[in-house]
């Protein structure tokens, strides 16, 4: 049996001569640099400098002849662009911190950072901020997280929800709208910014889209008891805000 048979036999859930063999074909199934120069030595193969493809765990190709000796099934079809957004081309030697020469793209650059640890840099970028760091005595890189903190009040539904009221009071349709959009984005399950689009909308003369805002609002609060407030309408109940929804669908049937 082939291996293009094996593994098609095995993903239909028939039984194959044997297990399929899959290592390196994906991020998941590939081999550590320094394992794959371990396994070419261990099989008696030519020795030469392996190819770092996915350089984020430092792994490294499985090259024609050690799937032979493995005997592996399948062949990886990698993406252009690595995980730091180079691609892989003009392979050129660097040597790991722990002592192992090996090829890399032309375009995987590092710079040094005062504790050995080494830095590499967002599509080859050495002016551009790292964004991996491998430990002086690591063996990949980990993830630098370069993302600013987060405005914790941006992320507020109501808070959005309450500028687009005070938009609507200064006849700002526009922005009202936008920060509507904002608050449900964050809320999908927020009547009182449903309720608000739809009325918004409505006035706009966008009929069909105003309609389903305030359907969107029965639905939500259909099932709520009615004497239950409803977060965010300003100590309106499920009821009342519920009845005032239905009262616009009805008056514009």
């Amino acid at each position: 049996m082939q291996s293009r048979e094996r593994v098609l036999s095995a993903l239909a859930h028939r039984e194959p001569d044997r297990i399929p063999i899959d290592f390196g074909s994906t991020p998941v199934t590939g081999i550590h640099a320094s394992v794959v120069a371990a396994l070419r030595e261990h099989y008696g193969l030519e020795r030469r400098p392996v190819k770092v493809h996915e350089p984020y765990q430092m792994l490294a190709l499985v090259e024609d002849d050690l799937q032979q000796a493995l005997g592996i099934d399948t062949d990886g079809v990698f993406a252009r662009d690595t995980l730091f957004g180079f691609p892989n081309e003009g392979w050129r030697p660097w040597r790991t911190p722990w002592g192992q020469e090996l090829l890399v793209s032309q375009h995987f650059r590092t710079t040094q950072a005062p504790s050995g640890d080494v830095l590499i840099h967002p599509q080859g970028d050495v002016a551009a901020e790292a964004s991996g760091r491998m430990p002086a005595s690591g063996y990949f890189f980990d993830a630098i997280v370069r993302q600013p903190p987060l405005d914790e009040d941006r992320l507020d539904p109501e808070a959005h929800l309450l500028l687009a009221a005070i938009f609507q009071e200064r006849g700002g349709i526009q922005p009202a709208l936008e920060a509507l959009r904002r608050a449900i984005y964050l809320a999908p399950d927020s009547a009182p910014a449903h309720f608000l689009l739809g009325t918004l909308l409505l006035r706009e003369g966008k009929r069909k889209r105003g309609r389903q805002s305030m359907e969107t609002v029965v639905r939500l609060l259909t099932s709520v008891p009615r004497d239950q407030p409803v977060p965010g309408s300003d100590g309106l109940t499920a009821g009342r805000l519920l009845e005032t929804a239905r009262a616009y669908l009805e008056s514009r049937s």
